[in-house]
């Protein structure tokens, strides 16, 4: 199977040829050069040669470069949204686009909520009702409600590297980390304003611990499960009842990450009210904070360990081209 996958975060493209067991080339995979979205496959077909193909920063240059890649013949096309220069509702509109349109499968996986829930909704549900070839897909579970009925679930694949570590103890004081929630997009998007309150009213009271914000200069991602390790608890967002990679991250690492979506258990669900005790309590309470991040960590390995998200990601799109034929 051919896919052709495209996230614009980074405006890269990653070309790699898969090699059967025979040591025969079967076929040729486009992915994003995005942590963690080539390990939907990286981890299931082992054997790539991978290519970086820099397409720029400008979104014109994006597009004349997708065409490009169009001209192959693919078997299913995969856009991950949250991450396009260009959302969903002027992307189905472009030519070059509505021609494949009915003639190859396109899955269109939505990361972000709130575009889901306050700009794209409408559109979605139009193509989906239009386009029996196009499938929507969702990686944050409380999605679902806004999205058609046949929208399927496909779990972020976080790697293997993010485990538990006991040879790495927690900073003391402790420390409530931040890797996301930091700055002017998270106080416009992740409820930052909210966990900012929290903390001066828990320093105030006179409990001892220090906030984290990863702001500035990006943490390399190969460098994040130390983060985890070295902190007692984690913030991924307050903002809509949604959480991000943040939480699963955390959870494979032994941390407890708080959202207001109560994933992967209700145990670690907050909100604007709840906020300041909720912290206050995982950070007297080790046992609390060992037992819900023990119950957490099994849920998020079944679903977002690489090889397992990566199984159902190529499950999903089997299914849905054989469908589509």
């Amino acid at each position: 199977m051919k896919i052709l996958q495209v996230s614009g975060k980074h405006y890269s493209i990653e070309t790699s040829k898969i090699i059967n067991r025979e040591g025969k080339h079967e076929s040729r995979v486009i992915l994003p050069y995005m942590e963690p979205f080539k390990l939907y496959t990286e981890e299931e077909l082992r054997n790539y040669k991978w290519v970086k193909v820099w397409i720029g920063s400008r979104a014109s240059l994006f597009l004349k470069t997708l065409k490009e890649l169009l001209l192959s013949d693919y078997d299913v096309l995969v856009f991950h949204g949250c991450t396009l220069s260009i959302n969903l509702a002027p992307l189905f509109e472009y030519k070059f686009v509505r021609k494949i349109r009915g003639k190859i499968p396109i899955v269109f996986v939505c990361h972000s909520q709130n575009r889901v829930k306050y700009i794209l909704r409408e559109k979605i549900h139009e193509l989906a009702r239009k386009d029996r070839n196009l499938l929507i897909a969702y990686v944050s579970t409380n999605m679902k409600r806004y999205l058609p009925e046949k929208s399927v679930y496909l779990p972020q694949a976080i790697p293997g590297t993010f485990r538990p570590n006991p040879r790495i103890r927690p900073d003391n004081p402790p420390v409530i980390l931040c890797p996301t929630a930091g700055g002017k997009w998270g106080e416009k998007y992740k409820g930052r304003r909210f966990l900012l309150e929290a903390v001066k009213k828990l320093k105030e009271k006179g409990l001892a611990f220090r906030l984290k914000e990863l702001g500035g200069k990006p943490v390399p991602y190969s460098q994040m499960p130390e983060q985890y390790w070295k902190s007692t608890l984690v913030f991924d967002q307050i903002y809509d009842e949604v959480y991000g990679k943040v939480t699963p991250e955390a959870f494979m690492c032994g941390r407890v990450a708080l959202n207001d979506a109560g994933y992967p258990t209700e145990d670690n669900f907050v909100n604007a009210e709840n906020l300041a005790d909720k912290i206050e309590e995982f950070l007297v309470d080790e046992n609390l904070r060992r037992k819900v991040a023990e119950k957490g960590r099994k849920i998020v390995l079944e679903r977002h360990l690489a090889e397992n998200a990566t199984r159902r990601f190529i499950e999903v799109l089997k299914k849905f081209v054989e469908g589509c034929s």
